[in-house]
């Protein structure tokens, strides 16, 4: 919240681009808890260049003797934003500042310095990193050098002042953006907790002017994976698209396939042929409104894109994708991009990937797919957190205690209808939940007598291929229980859209990826581990060495291998309340 002061500072009084400068610290409303500012002044950036050996007298002077004030104003403190980082953000300016002897950066006796033209270069291509150059007042900024011109910025120190903290907190908030996104998502929803390590942003911006590189310490921000370079070209090419094609409605009530002609034929060709699925051919009139078999493998190549049924027929569901603005398809991949920000900067040379919109899972060896399979993952009522965590531990022919929760909200109606239900899955039922209590008998419990929502017995399945966790479950200690198991309903791997489980993510080859996981020990192949499966009791095995493991919600991503690039359903809703969100912060 801005407030209304009228302060002067010394002998001089500040002027409106002042206020301009301190507003946009005091606009910037992200919360972005990835930041950590460390404050000690250990390094100087040295000579800039930029008459740095003269006195301190005359107009020199006073540019530093007004930087100095206007940093040391209450007027500052109280347009840096408390939620913009972890630390004392003002500390770190001052500190930075302060071992430059107050020094400016940006601006010159010649006008612009060279770490300014860096900058601003990196500042007019920022919409290719799907952020909004206008968000870091370039235009602002370059109309203020432009009217310094090439004249000694130090005969106007006021002015010179002015566009030297606009323009160091532009470097600071993009600083922050490339590193940490735009949003910190776990603000507006608590199932999201990846985040990227803190950033030492003292020892940036101080690297980078010791080094010289400005425009290279902002690169180094970014996410290092191959996808966000991938994901920013696909970014340019829709960009490109939305601005050169227009895409009619396609509005259709009937289903056609192969064999069937006319219109509807034709403009879903053209679509396809915008899109890439279809490779775009020299043809008459008449052949291109056939639906043809070349036509059939470009509706399946879509379909499959966009996590339909790959079947090639024309229905409702392939309709709507086809339908759908290619400006909503870039602002799709601006938010995935976001997304790719909010992630751990070092995934592990070797990891475990699940995206959870695409039910799937990937196991990667630096930055090499090395296997893939089908997964299962919650409800949209019980949905799979987005975090990130470390494998230790397999646990073969596991129990599964049920969960009070489950018990009342899927259990109860079950034992009121059948009390013989959890004889019959092979369950044991406890009194209470104590270490030492023993199993009691299930025909002793009149359950259409009970409180659904007071009942508190502890319900455990035995270890055997009934077991609702299968029979092997990959363990990932975390605060929500979070972990990968087996699952004896393996029919639901066919299902196009797999999500039902309660958060937890069922895997489509257990036997695979534990064999993968315990490579590095002794004799464990496909053999050993199915024998471990049928065990009468639990048995854990540590891994030999620890997995990372990241669950991930992309719904725009490219293919490592084939290049395609992949446009998801959200079945969370997490890209319409994001992207809501996104649009504020922007």
């Amino acid at each position: 919240m801005q407030e209304k002061f009228s302060c002067k500072i010394y002998s001089y009084t500040l002027s409106p681009l002042v206020l301009i400068c301190l507003l946009l610290f005091g606009n910037h409303t992200k919360a972005n808890a990835g930041i950590k500012f460390q404050t000690r002044p250990d390094r100087s950036i040295g000579e800039q260049g930029n008459g740095a050996s003269e006195q301190k007298g005359g107009a020199f002077g006073k540019v530093e003797t007004l930087l100095k004030e206007t940093l040391d104003s209450g007027v500052f403190s109280s347009y840096v934003p408390d939620n913009f980082g972890e630390g004392d953000l003002e500390e770190v300016i001052k500190n930075f500042y302060n071992e430059n002897d107050y020094q400016a950066v940006w601006v010159s006796h010649q006008g612009k310095t060279t770490a300014a033209d860096e900058l601003l270069l990196f500042l007019q291509h920022v919409d290719e990193e799907g952020l909004k150059p206008e968000h870091y007042q370039v235009n602002k900024i370059q109309r203020l050098y432009q009217q310094l011109g090439q004249s000694d910025a130090y005969e106007q120190p006021e002015a010179a002042v002015n566009l030297e903290l606009l323009v160091t907190s532009a470097y600071i908030v993009l600083a922050s953006d490339l590193h940490s996104g735009r949003l910190n998502p776990a603000k507006f929803d608590e199932s999201w907790k990846s985040r990227p390590g803190h950033l030492d942003f003292y020892q940036t911006i101080m690297d980078a002017f010791k080094a010289r590189e400005i425009k290279n310490s902002l690169e180094n921000l970014r996410p290092k994976i191959p996808q966000y370079e991938k994901l920013k070209e696909v970014l340019t090419h829709y960009k490109s698209l939305a601005k050169n094609q227009q895409l009619p409605k396609i509005q259709v009530d009937s289903i056609i396939q192969k064999g069937d002609s006319g219109q509807i034929v034709r403009l879903v060709r053209e679509r396809l042929e915008i899109f890439g699925d279809l490779k775009v051919a020299h043809r008459t009139e008449k052949s291109r409104a056939q639906f043809d078999d070349v036509m059939e493998l470009a509706v399946k190549t879509f379909q499959k894109r966009h996590g339909i049924t790959a079947d090639g027929v024309l229905g409702p569901d392939t309709y709507g994708k086809l339908n759908i603005s290619l400006e909503d398809r870039v602002n799709q991949i601006v938010l995935n991009l976001e997304r790719l920000r909010w992630m751990p900067r070092d995934l592990g040379e070797e990891y475990i990937l699940v995206n959870v919109p695409e039910f799937k899972l990937r196991i990667y060896n630096r930055q090499e797919i090395v296997d893939e399979m089908r997964v299962i993952v919650g409800k949209e009522y019980n949905a799979t957190p987005i975090f990130s965590e470390t494998l230790e531990y397999i646990a073969f022919s596991p129990t599964w205690t049920v969960p009070i929760s489950i018990l009342r909200d899927d259990f109860y109606d079950k034992l009121v209808k059948d009390p013989s239900y959890l004889n019959k899955n092979h369950f044991e039922i406890y009194a209470d939940w104590n270490e030492n209590s023993v199993p009691i008998s299930a025909e002793t419990i009149q359950w259409r007598k009970l409180d659904r929502n007071t009942i508190n017995y502890k319900l455990v399945q035995k270890p055997g291929p009934w077991n609702a966790l299968g029979r092997v479950k990959f363990m990932m200690p975390n605060k929500m229980a979070i972990y990968l198991h087996d699952t004896p309903t393996t029919h639901l791997f066919n299902a196009t859209d797999r999500s039902y489980s309660h958060g937890c993510i069922r895997v489509e080859r257990p036997i695979d990826l534990a064999v993968y996981l315990l490579k590095d020990g002794a004799a464990w192949n496909h053999t050993r581990v199915s024998e471990y499966l049928d065990l009468d009791e639990p048995k854990n095995v540590v891994l030999p060495k620890k997995v990372p493991v990241h669950i991930v919600y992309k719904t725009a991503w490219v293919d490592d291998g084939s290049g395609d690039v992949y446009f998801l359903s959200d079945v969370y809703n997490h890209d319409k309340m994001q992207l809501a969100s996104l649009e504020k912060a922007m």
